[in-house]
């Protein structure tokens, strides 16, 4: 994935302020609802750009082996953008880096089976139909990764959660992965926030491990990725953790260590990130780009000029 989609899709995590989602119904034309998520009409591939290549492969790694080898076709699809709540209100996704956000494939199978895989930024609301505009998690990956995700999180909390075939393997190796480091979790899937820097996000994990504090990232997609060292010092640094509909602030608990839980069919393992200061640094300063992106970026890019000095557009 390009790295400008990969910064964009970190940055996408955090947003300014924090808030409740909210229900209603989808009004893009053709929007419909396919294995649980909801996608809008085909689009076409740009030229000369690369988010074709990552449409396939992610695609494909996000099948199991038996659905790999009957794909009859992949297409790029947008997801929707035009949502109205039961209240009235429209609301729309907030744009962001790279075209890679808003897109997801659509894979037919030979058997005339299909499937709808989220690329980039898969969004809360795209696979339920709810819109949860400024507290939305995003992914890099697919909707295999927020499945695991969830699943996990129930584990973490000491539940039995339902698990089908396709999510044994991941499931089986995270277990694994919990019985031989033997976390003892202090928070997860918590929303946290920085009034001082203007964002919020939600992690995934805190948890102590051999007697030191872990704050933890769980990653089921192909690779891991250095930007990920933003997005867990952002969450280190936060100030406090926030719930929906209650007004107290409640401790972070803070963490002396980083790392990504990688999740994999054939196993899972704990791989350390360096975060210190400079992390965080280097997070703010790209939060900052990315707001510019969004708002005075859109609009610098003015009209052509003709030798005699005047607009093209005069």
């Amino acid at each position: 994935m390009p790295a400008r989609a990969l910064l964009g899709l970190v940055l996408g995590a955090f947003v300014a302020g924090c808030g409740g989602g909210a229900h209603g119904h989808w009004t893009d034309p053709g929007a419909r609802l396919v294995g649980g998520m909801w996608i809008g009409p085909q689009i076409a591939c740009p030229p000369a750009r690369d988010e074709c290549g990552v449409i396939s492969s992610g695609a494909r790694a996000a099948l199991s082996d038996a659905e790999r080898s009957q794909v009859l076709q992949v297409e790029w699809v947008s997801l929707p953008s035009h949502f109205v709540t039961d209240r009235g209100e429209q609301l729309t996704p907030r744009p962001g880096f790279g075209l890679v956000k808003w897109v997801a494939a659509l894979v037919t199978l030979r058997d005339g089976g299909v499937r709808a895989i989220g690329l980039g930024c898969e969004l809360r609301y795209a696979q339920s139909g709810g819109f949860d505009g400024l507290a939305s998690e995003c992914h890099p990956a697919t909707p295999t990764d927020s499945r695991i995700h969830a699943l996990a999180e129930q584990i973490n909390r000491g539940l039995e959660p339902a698990v089908t075939p396709d999510d044994a393997p991941f499931i089986e190796a995270y277990r694994a992965f919990l019985a031989s480091f033997r976390p003892r979790f202090v928070a997860a899937e918590e929303m946290v926030v920085s009034l001082r820097h203007r964002y919020a996000g939600t992690l995934d994990a805190v948890a102590v491990i051999d007697g030191e504090t872990w704050l933890l990232d769980l990653k089921s997609g192909s690779g891991v990725y250095p930007e990920t060292a933003l997005q867990l010092a952002a969450y280190g640094a936060a100030d406090f953790i926030g719930r929906p509909g209650v007004a107290r602030r409640f401790r972070l608990p803070r963490a002396s260590r980083f790392g990504v839980i990688h999740v994999r069919p054939q196993g899972a393992r704990l791989i350390e990130y360096g975060v210190d200061r400079s992390t965080i640094a280097a997070f703010l300063e790209a939060r900052q780009l990315y707001a510019w992106q969004q708002g005075p970026g859109k609009s610098v890019v003015g009209a052509v000029v003709t030798a005699n000095g005047r607009s093209a557009a005069a």
